[in-house]
């Protein structure tokens, strides 16, 4: 690029700063594999990454997510897609529905197969607590199945107050309503 620009050292500085603008490298980071210093698992410790390996990798990275039983954003997703395979008529090919559009914070929808089947996905986008309220009559029937706060084989029960369901940081709920 040194060369392109080499009779104007101010249109260099311009396309530099415009490329730093328009580059990805501002929105990502290496990715945390272990909780391994220096570089979490994302390249040998004697290099050192164009970019800087968070500070949070050692709670925060690929391998905690995945051990097994542990309660997990991975984990939740896992069950997600296990439900999917296992009831195709609602998560493939059920019609789909925002619920509590409005709600800033949290982003909920329903799916519902031909039969009638419905089930709720929340899922609270902020690092703050949030709530959500599908509507007395629909929270009420709502059995909760997968929740990322809660262990293999732990029964998920989110706190929910005054018709509104209580979320914690990052929390995502699935559940079934019965019919």
């Amino acid at each position: 690029m040194s060369a392109l620009y080499a009779s104007s050292p101010s249109d260099l500085v311009r396309t530099k700063t415009l490329m730093r603008h328009k580059a990805r490298d501002n929105g990502r980071t290496p990715v945390q594999w272990t909780s391994t210093p220096p570089n979490a698992g994302f390249c040998p410790p004697d290099v050192t990454p164009w970019m800087r390996v968070n500070t949070d990798h050692i709670t925060v990275n690929a391998e905690a997510q995945t051990v097994p039983g542990a309660p997990s954003v991975y984990h939740f997703w896992q069950r997600q897609l296990d439900l999917r395979r296992q009831h195709p008529e609602v998560f493939v090919y059920g019609r789909f529905g925002l619920v509590d559009e409005e709600n800033t914070e949290v982003f909920s929808f329903v799916r519902t197969a031909e039969s009638g089947e419905r089930w709720f996905t929340v899922l609270n986008f902020t690092g703050g607590d949030a709530a959500w309220s599908p509507g007395e009559e629909a929270l009420g029937k709502v059995q909760w199945v997968v929740g990322n706060y809660f262990e293999d084989g732990q029964k998920v029960a989110p706190q929910i107050d005054d018709g509104k369901v209580k979320l914690r940081p990052w929390e995502g709920l699935l559940g079934r309503v019965a019919v």
